[in-house]
């Protein structure tokens, strides 16, 4: 019954809509038969101010404060936050500083830093520092450096300033300064001269001092041995050297240099030279000594110093002093005897010498830089001395100075010494003889002051045989007789082919000249020894002539070959080899490219101790190897000629006559070639063999008589011009072998009036013919 009344009632609702939108809740409207949230937050039916922003809730709303306000006492009453005040860490950062403001905060930069932006910004991310030191904003004064800091700057005193504190211009700190040069500690070196500067100092080093630190004018003074030492390494002998070339780099002429200070680095130096470097070292040492310093005494001073491999004798002569004749300085192995006192008086009364020795030099400075003539052996006989005279301008000595060297072991009897010195590389003796000698000393005399040393020599047995001398002398001078006769002839009978051609005669006075120059030469020997530029000279013109002696004879040899060749073919119009022009250049310029060139290759090829060449270094072959050359050359033209000749009197044997001269005369050119050439063979085996060396010279002295016998005695046309002038001096009306009438008796070998091809004659007449229309 209770559920049918309901029914009613509500179906009565439904009918009559009673009471649907009074039935909706607060903040709800009844919209479209249901019940809708009412926005107060759109509609304006809020209460909330402007410190607040409106959140609508299901029939209702609430007012929430904005950022940078919280909520206050009352519900709709918010207040300020505080940003800048409330936070335990600083919400700007350490470079800016907060600024509170209504709901919010910003950032202002601290004293010190400025804004990179016009924006406002709530991080000290913009903030950079302002340096005051670089744009002069700071009130540092004068004496005080400033220093920029993060938001400031400091104000500090300079190196070299100390603080203090002074009110009287306005500064409450100001900066004095410091006087290095009063520690207690030597800031320069206990050898450095210390001067004050404002705020600094500066360090000066004597000569013989440097500061390591690339000369930098506050570091300590070091003496020249120590930055040796610490700079390079005992066995680096080449940095010691470039060391102490730097450390002495500006040295001047006015630069004095402590002796035991200079003489000290020498000896680290002179340890061990530097191999390849000789030239350096001694340019070196002989800078150093120059600049040592002199004592200014008006008498006279000596110094002795000796260190680990050095020793060294000092002598100072004043204007006063009373010592007389030759002054001697000493060393353990060394005495000197020198005429100081005359080199004084050639510079204001004052002089000084310095006596150096050291226990190594002689091993780089070795026997290996002797260029020893004719010696089996050599080695180091004392140790290197130097003799220098430092500051002083006329060094010409009034006599020679003596030097006394001990030898380093005792000298075989038989051992020759030699006093040397250094030049240009190299140990020389120029100037320097032995004058005495024992096994034990050797006294040098020299004419001039340098780097000396003693080199002993282990020669051969050249004693030399008086009867073989005799000999050679006589065979060459017989040979010069001959020679001379030939080339009388050959240019006064220059016109007959018959007789005389260029080659011949050339080679006639090139053989004159050369065997005539080589007897002077031996025969003065002695005298011109001592003189070496005309040794070098006189071996260089022997060199030249006797090469000329071989052109000239593979000339006439070449010639012969031409002439034989053409035996048939020749024409009275032929000529035969070139113009004679050509003929003297090759028969002189051929030796003269070939001495040029050997002397610009070695120029102390020329002048052995004979005044010949010289066999180091193979010198000896700018001579042998051209000679070898030529004859090999004229061997095969002789065979060559020996085959033609050969076949052309086959072919011929009925003409066999009119190449008897021919053959007669190639038997005399190959017996000339076979004589001039074949005696040189013995060249290098006549030093071992007396025999030998007499049977050489022999040989090669009588070509110019073998050249008159066979080119003069045995030709027809000669012995008919020596009877015409015989006759015309007349001291006969004929000669043996010659008719009544003048004529030769010996039978011709060539005629004129047999028919026939031309004969070699002709040929060579012809050619001689060429010659002179040439």
């Amino acid at each position: 019954m209770e559920t049918k009344v309901m029914i009613l009632i509500l179906g009565l609702c439904l009918i009559t809509g009673w009471g649907v939108s009074g039935r909706c809740k607060h903040g709800f409207v009844f919209r479209n038969e249901e019940c809708v949230d009412i926005n107060e937050c759109v509609d304006g039916r809020n209460a909330c101010n402007h410190t607040q922003t409106c959140e609508n809730t299901p029939g209702s709303f609430k007012c929430v404060c904005l950022d940078g306000f919280r909520q206050g006492r009352g519900e709709l009453a918010c207040e300020d936050v505080n940003e800048c005040g409330e936070s335990d860490v600083p919400v700007c950062g350490l470079k800016a500083q907060c600024i509170n403001s209504i709901g919010s905060y910003s950032c202002g930069c601290n004293p010190g830093y400025v804004s990179n932006t016009e924006k406002v910004f709530i991080t000290d991310d913009h903030c950079q520092d302002i340096d005051e030191c670089r744009d002069g904003s700071h009130i540092c004064a004068p004496s005080l450096t400033c220093e920029n800091t993060p938001g400031s700057y400091n104000c500090v005193c300079s190196d070299g300033f100390r603080q203090r504190f002074l009110y009287e211009f306005g500064y409450g700190l100001v900066c004095e300064d410091v006087d290095e040069c009063m520690a207690i500690l030597p800031v320069c070196g206990t050898h450095g001269n210390c001067t004050n500067t404002p705020g600094s100092y500066t360090c000066t080093c004597p000569e013989g001092f440097r500061n390591p630190n690339n000369n930098s004018t506050k570091a300590r003074c070091e003496e020249w041995v120590n930055v040796l030492q610490q700079k390079c390494k005992k066995a680096d002998n080449v940095c010691k050297l470039k060391t102490l070339q730097d450390l002495t780099r500006n040295l001047t002429a006015s630069s004095r240099v402590s002796p035991p200070v200079l003489f000290r680095s020498l000896d680290v130096l002179l340890e061990a030279p530097p191999v390849g470097q000789e030239d350096v070292v001694l340019q070196l040492i002989e800078k150093l000594v120059q600049n040592v310093q002199t004592s200014s005494v008006t008498t006279e001073h000596t110094e002795h110093l000796t260190y680990n491999s050095t020793e060294v004798d000092i002598m100072h002569l004043g204007p006063n002093t009373s010592l007389t004749g030759s002054l001697q300085l000493k060393t353990v192995d060394i005495v000197l005897e020198i005429d100081l006192l005359a080199i004084a008086q050639n510079n204001n009364g004052s002089a000084s010498v310095v006596l150096l020795t050291s226990n190594h030099m002689h091993i780089v400075f070795n026997n290996s830089h002797f260029r020893a003539r004719n010696a089996e052996r050599t080695y180091m006989g004392g140790k290197v001395v130097l003799v220098i005279l430092p500051q002083v301008m006329v060094k010409r000595l009034s006599k020679p100075i003596i030097l006394t060297l001990q030898h380093f072991n005792v000298s075989d009897p038989a051992d020759e010494p030699a006093c040397v010195y250094w030049s240009e590389g190299a140990w020389v003796t120029d100037g320097c003889s032995a004058s005495q000698s024992n096994s034990t000393h050797t006294v040098c005399s020299c004419s001039h002051l340098s780097t000396f040393a003693l080199i002993m020599q282990t020669n051969p047995n050249t004693e030399s045989d008086p009867v073989v001398e005799a000999l050679s002398a006589f065979f060459v001078l017989v040979g010069l007789v001959f020679l001379t006769l030939a080339v009388l002839t050959f240019a006064l009978c220059r016109s007959n082919s018959r007789v005389s051609n260029m080659a011949r005669l050339n080679l006639s006075v090139c053989l004159l000249l050369a065997h005539g120059l080589f007897l002077l030469t031996q025969t003065a020997l002695r005298l011109i020894q001592p003189h070496r530029v005309l040794c070098k000279l006189l071996a260089g013109a022997l060199h030249f002539l006797f090469l000329c002696c071989f052109v000239w004879m593979s000339a006439e040899a070449v010639l012969l070959f031409l002439s034989v060749r053409k035996l048939r073919q020749i024409k009275a119009k032929d000529r035969t080899g070139p113009h004679w022009r050509y003929k003297l250049l090759i028969g002189y310029g051929i030796p003269l490219v070939i001495v040029s060139v050997s002397a610009m290759a070695m120029p102390d090829g020329h002048g052995s101790e004979k005044c010949w060449l010289v066999t180091e270094k193979g010198f000896n072959w700018s001579f042998l190897g051209p000679v070898c050359l030529i004859l090999t050359g004229n061997i095969i033209f002789f065979i060559m000629i020996f085959i033609t000749i050969h076949t052309t009197l086959r072919a011929n044997c009925s003409e066999a006559s009119k190449v008897k001269y021919t053959r007669l005369l190639l038997i005399k050119i190959m017996a000339q070639c076979v004589i001039l050439g074949c005696p040189w063979i013995f060249l290098m085996a006549s030093e071992k063999s007396r025999v030998l060396e007499l049977l050489f010279v022999f040989l090669t002295s009588q070509q110019g008589t073998v050249i008159f016998l066979i080119h003069c005695l045995l030709n027809n046309e000669v012995r008919k011009q020596y009877a015409t002038w015989w006759k015309k001096c007349g001291l006969s009306s004929k000669l043996p072998g010659t008719s009544a009438s003048g004529h030769l008796t010996t039978t011709r070998y060539c005629s004129d009036s047999q028919t026939g091809e031309t004969s070699l004659h002709t040929a060579q007449q012809t050619d001689a013919d060429k010659e002179k229309s040439g």
